[in-house]
């Protein structure tokens, strides 16, 4: 395995484990509709990973492009993904950058602000996490299997407070994007459907009585109201 496969192999595990700790399980308005996918070799059109999921009624469909190398990433070697990303008729929501070592050179941060001014319909580009190589190393701490596929270990990872922290700050800047992304595309929240028991003194506020039938719930119901 080389060191890109390594870092999309850590990435991967890293995505799966962040995804379930800080959007807290299916049962409190998170569902993954597909696990992080590392693309075949020859079948990248533009990303290396693939992870979609939905969350209190937004859906979230990234694509991740990971460089591992010792050397800042030069304009050829994105700039051609977030074409491809441009002209996919199914656009990922975000469109994110991931690098180990070095950041992209100065033609990504100034070509950034221009992109995030045009008017027309593209997934949100950027670079994440914004600290840059040193604050992926920092959020993949929080994960000692996944740090380890790439770095050396540590003597010591971050303790559960200090891991929430992280993973909190992380959360807000993941639905920050997001909300940036859809709103680019166009594309507005899906309406969630809820769970109403016949017992709860909600019910009434929540639909006409004419309407619930008597059953144990009504979610069923909802997409024909």
């Amino acid at each position: 395995m080389n060191k890109g496969q390594k870092f999309e192999s850590a990435m991967k595990e890293f995505l799966k484990l962040l995804l379930r700790d800080i959007f807290e399980g299916q049962n409190k308005g998170y569902t993954l509709s597909t696990e992080p996918t590392v693309q075949g070799t020859g079948t990248q059109y533009g990303r290396d990973i693939t992870v979609e999921w939905s969350y209190e009624g937004a859906n979230y469909y990234w694509w991740l492009e990971c460089k591992n190398h010792n050397k800042t990433i030069s304009k050829k070697e994105y700039a051609d993904k977030i074409l491809e990303s441009l002209l996919k008729q199914k656009k990922p929501t975000c469109f994110c950058l991931v690098a180990t070592f070095h950041g992209p050179c100065n033609w990504f941060r100034e070509r950034k602000d221009e992109l995030d001014k045009q008017k027309f319909r593209r997934p949100n580009i950027f670079f994440w996490p914004i600290e840059g190589p040193q604050g992926i190393k920092k959020a993949l701490q929080c994960y000692p299997s996944a740090y380890e596929k790439i770095y050396k270990p540590e003597e010591t990872y971050p303790n559960e407070e200090e891991k929430k922290n992280i993973l909190s700050e992380i959360k807000k800047f993941i639905i920050i994007n997001n909300e940036d992304g859809l709103r680019k595309l166009g594309k507005k929240r899906q309406k969630t459907s809820q769970m109403v028991s016949l017992q709860s003194p909600e019910k009434e506020s929540f639909v006409s009585h004419e309407m619930i039938e008597e059953v144990d719930d009504i979610s069923k119901q909802m997409d024909q109201i």
